[in-house]
Order: C-alpha cells, then structure tokens, then sequence
C-alpha cells in the first residue's frame, strides 16, 4: 500500500505542476506590459517554491515512513524507496528548470509584444490626430460660409421687413383703432349676453312654458302642466310662480284669488304692466257674470283702470291696448242709441293704438273688424256698404299679419254669411261660396274648432231654407255633417245640438201633408240634448215639435220654460209667421193664450227697445 501512495502523490504533484503552467501561458497572453508579465513569472516561482516544499515535506515523510518500515520491514526495503525519493527529487529538479527557462522565454515574449503594442498605439494615435485635424479645418470653412450666407439672409429680410413696415405702418394705425372699437362692442355684447345666459340658466323649460301663456287664451296640455309645475316650484322666480298661479285661478274662473295674486304681482313688480293687463282681462270677465247693471257697470270701470295704468307704464304695450278697445265694443253692444257712435270711435282709437304700436297684432285687426262687423249688423243700408268694405278689409289684415289666425277666418266667415242672408238672389251665390271658403280655412288651421264648423253648418242650413228641391237633400246631408263635427268636438255646444234639431224639423215638415216623423224624432233628441245642456236653449225647437206632433200641453210647457231661461225668445214677427206652430196657433183650447203670450213679447220687445241698457244676448232661434 505504501509504494501506490507514493506514486499517486507524485502523479498529483505532476498534475499540479502542469495545471499551474496552463494557467501562467493563459494568463501571460492577457498581460499587456511587461511589469505585469514579471509579476506573473514571480507568482509562478511562488508555486515553484510550494512545490518545492511540498517535495520537502514527502522527503520527511518519506523518512518517517523508512522509518516505520525500517522498524517493520528491514532495512532492505527503506533503501529501495529512497532510491525512488532520489529519483523523484531528480525529475522535479529537471521539472523545475524547464519552468524556469519557459518562463523566462514567457517574460521576453510579453516584453517585445509590449513594445509592439506601445509603437503600434503611438502610430495610430498620431494618424488620428491629423484626421481630427483636418476634419476640423474643413468643418470651420463650412461653418464660415454658412454664417456668411446666413448674414446675408439676415441683411435681405431686415431690408424686407423696414419695406414692410413703412408700408403697413399706417394701416396698423388704423386698425388699431378699429379693434379698440370692436373690443368695446364686444365688452358690452359680452355683459349682454352673460345676463342673456344666466337668465336662460334659471329659466327651466316649463317656466319659458308658462311664460308664453297668456291669460287670456286657451291653454294646450303641455301649457296645462307648465303652469302647475311652475306654481309649486319653490325654487322657480317669484314672479313666474304668482304668474302662474294667477292664470290657474282664472282658468278654473276662480276670479276673486286671480285678483289677490295679481295685485301682488303689481307690488312686486310696479314697473310692469302685465298684472295691470291681466287685472283689467280678470274684471271684464267678472263682469259677464255680474248680478246686477251697477255691479257690472263698477267692474267694466275697473277693468278700464287696470288697462289706463298698464298703458301709462307702457305705452307700447299692444296686448293693453287691444284689450281695453275689446272692453269698449262690449259696452258699443249694449250701449243706448245716442252712446254707440262714441263708443265706436274710441274703441276704434284702441285698437288704432294697439297696431300703431305692433302692426302685427293679428288679434287688434281681428277685433276692430268685429266691431265694424257690429255696427254693421244695424247700420242703415247706405252704411251698411262701407262698413262691410271696411270690416273686411280688417279681417284681411289679420289673416295677411297671421295666416294661422282662425278667429280671424271664421268672423269673416260670419260677415260674409251675414250679409248672404239679406243680398240679392243674383248676390246670394258668390257670398255663399266666399263664406264656405272662410270657414274651411278657419278648420283647416284649427280642425277642432267647433265655432266654426258650427258657423259653416249655419251657413249651409240657411242657403237649404231657400234652395230649390233638388238641391236640397245634398245641402241637408252637408249642413248635417257640419252640426255632427261641431259637436264631436264639443259635445256641450248647445247651440249646435239646437240648431242641428232645428235642421231635421225643416227636414221633416217639407212636405205639409207628409210630416216625417222618424226625423222628428231625431230632432227631439237633439233638442233635448241642448236643453240637458243649458235650460231654455232647445225649448223653442222643442215647443214647434210638439205643435207638429199635437202634443199642445207640452207645446205650452215649452214656450213657458223658454220665457223662464235665461235664452231669449224669437221676436215677435217670426213667432207670428213660424209655420210650425200653426197646429198650436189654430187650437181653440190655446188659441186665446198664445194670442195673449204674443201681445205679451210684443210688449217686451218695445219696452227693451226704450230701456238703453238692455243686455241681450245672441241665442240660437228657428228661422
């Protein structure tokens, strides 16, 4: 076992010795001067030197194991392997001087490779220099001219721009003030509009709604709820909110509240004239309804000071001035004989003022056109021409100003039709056709206008009491039709659930000895249907019925409920030459008595002629 150690210890010695001179060649060739290469042969002599002690310290060991084999084996054994140690020492005394002199080539190899390396940097530096320094000579000559030229560019445009400037010198001048100006306009729009902006910001859709209302007018749904939102928004303007409330109560007629809220408006805002207009609208209304002449004449006062102070805070108040001319032709109605021709001329003055200040009030035309359309109805014949002329040529410029205004299509509608029923037969045609022609205007803008289709009815149903026979069953069927659209529109229209009675009973009795009583018995329905709506408005139809069907005790119920209501009664010459109540005329048990209920509204007709305040109101009647 001994002599295997020994081998295998100096074949790792040998390892040893090759790994370290590997190591020193691969790290001589990185050595880039020679002071390092020295430093590395010095290493190396260092590991020369452990190997040497390491060769040292087997030849103790080696004693020591002659001496452990001296004392085990003999002495014959020790000799043997210390002529080994011998020649182990040998062959690394041979290795140690090869290193040596490998070295030592190593060192002078990485000397002249230093030397080389040091010439051949000191070339190319000095190569490069020159290369720098030449660049740099050419790129200062570029640099020269481009200066030089950029000089020049400088030089032209500075003359260029010396030109320029003497050139638009005095325009700048100019302009500058002309932008001074400008600048000030648009400070002053800017103020405008940003008070345009925050109005319109507060303003929700529904009170820009309700702020289109007027009193006065009918209201659509969408208006409808506008207002009940604007009157319970707390947050809304005060202003809106009173406006609002205002014109709830005087659509629901609850007249006394409407005047509370309006005189609070007036306080609220005492430079405006609206509440003014709206109160004057609320004691005109009021005055309809008046229960007594001092009543109603105390309110129409009242009305024409609201009108006189909201004309006097704006005198360019058009809706002011329309409304108090409208107050005025409702007194011309019912005022005495000697009063009219005054009240004529000042309520022509209002409506004069109201289209002085908007000439497109198509409402200010339409209402001074009824007013002449008024005096019309009783001027004499010789004024009757001019008036007419005149009135139309009002309700021209209404339709001309607002061709949507319906109002305005079915009063010319009405004079027309007015002046049809008394104009010569060779006149009656082309009226008739110019009347038709005004209310299918009227219902073409506004098909839901029951006035008009009623108007138009009442219009056909006049030209079939005078049409020859054969025209007359496509007039019946056309007048028919024009009562049913009224009524499906307002089926609370009593005059025309009156006057359609009216129709069939013609219908009916057109033959005397052939009384049709299917259509009697329609126009009843029709009668009773008006009178279920307002008492009194279809009795006098109602009375011819049941002279025609003999019914005498019914026909006398009627006549007297009719006298009773607040409808006025047929006068005096159409009761006498009403061929309907022949029947009742001719019964010897009520002869006497209507005899006597004549003489009776004979006397009240002459009596209401001498009364100068007598209000009567325009009712249906059977013509």
């Amino acid at each position: 076992m001994c002599p295997q150690i020994y081998s295998r210890i100096i074949t790792c010695l040998g390892r040893i010795v090759v790994a370290v001179c590997l190591v020193m060649m691969v790290a001589s060739g990185a050595v880039a001067g020679v002071k390092e290469n020295a430093a590395a042969v010095k290493s190396n002599a260092a590991k020369i030197e452990r190997v040497q002690e390491d060769i040292s310290a087997v030849k103790a060991r080696v004693e020591e194991i002659r001496d452990k084999q001296n004392a085990d084996s003999g002495r014959m054994w020790f000799e043997r392997t210390k002529e080994q140690a011998e020649h182990v020492k040998d062959w690394a005394e041979t290795q140690r001087n090869n290193i040596d002199l490998f070295y030592n080539a190593l060192i002078w190899i990485s000397a002249i490779a230093a030397l080389l390396l040091t010439v051949i940097g000191f070339a190319f530096h000095k190569g490069q220099k020159q290369l720098a320094l030449k660049n740099q000579n050419e790129f200062e000559k570029k640099a020269e001219n481009i200066i030089a030229e950029m000089k020049k560019n400088v030089s032209s445009q500075q003359s260029d721009f010396n030109v320029l400037a003497d050139k638009t010198g005095d325009l700048v001048k100019n302009k500058e003030q002309e932008i001074e100006k400008l600048v000030e306009t648009c400070r002053k729009h800017a103020k405008t509009c940003a008070t345009h902006k925050e109005n319109a910001e507060k303003d929700s859709l529904a009170i820009k709604i309700a702020r289109d209302s007027n009193i006065d007018k009918e209201r659509t749904e969408e208006e409808t709820q506008a207002l009940s939102e604007v009157s319970n928004d707390e947050e809304a303007p005060i202003y809106d909110r009173l406006r609002a409330k205002a014109i709830q109560f005087c659509d629901s007629k609850k007249w006394e509240e409407a005047i509370n809220v309006l005189k609070t408006m007036s306080l609220l805002e005492s430079n405006k004239a609206e509440p003014y207009v709206a109160l004057g609208y609320v004691y005109g209304e009021q005055a309809k309804d008046a229960p007594s002449l001092t009543n109603k004449v105390i309110l129409l006062n009242l009305a024409e000071k609201q009108y006189k102070k909201a004309t006097e805070i704006d005198e360019n108040k058009s809706g002011a001035w329309n409304n108090w001319g409208n107050l005025i032709a409702g007194k011309y109605k019912t005022a005495a004989e000697e009063q009219k021709e005054a009240l004529f001329i000042d309520a022509q003055d209002k409506y004069k003022k109201a289209i002085d200040t908007n000439e497109k009030n198509s409402d200010a035309w339409n209402n001074w056109g009824n007013l002449i359309a008024d005096k019309y109805e009783t001027a004499t014949e010789e004024q009757k021409e001019a008036l007419f002329i005149e009135a139309q040529d009002k309700y021209k410029k209404s339709t001309d100003t607002n061709e949507k205004n319906s109002d305005a299509w079915n009063n010319w509608g009405i004079l027309i039709s007015s002046r049809y029923e008394t104009a010569k037969k060779e006149q009656r045609e082309a009226l008739f056709i110019d009347a038709q022609n005004k209310y299918k205007k009227a219902t073409e803008v506004d098909e839901n206008y029951s006035g008009a289709w009623y108007n138009w009815g009442l219009l056909i149903a006049d030209k079939y009491k005078n049409a020859e026979e054969e025209q007359k069953e496509a007039l019946f069927i056309d007048a028919q039709d024009k009562y049913k659209k009224a009524t499906e529109i307002d089926e609370n229209d009593s005059s025309a659930w009156s006057n359609w009675g009216n129709l069939l009973i013609l219908e009916a009795a057109r033959n005397p000895n052939k009384i049709d009583n299917s259509l009697l018995k329609e126009a009843k329905e029709k009668c009773l249907k008006a009178e279920s709506i307002k008492v009194g408005y279809g009795a006098y139809n109602l009375a011819c019925i049941s002279s025609l069907q003999e019914d005498f005790e019914a026909c006398q119920k009627w006549f007297l409920l009719r006298k009773k209501s607040e409808a006025s009664l047929p006068h005096y010459e159409h009761l006498i030459n009403d061929t309907d109540l022949d029947n009742f005329k001719n019964d010897p048990e009520y002869k006497q008595w209507f005899e006597d209920f004549l003489e009776e509204v004979r006397r009240e007709e002459q009596e209401a002629k001498g009364d100068d305040h007598q209000n009567t109101e325009s009712e249906p009647e059977q013509e």
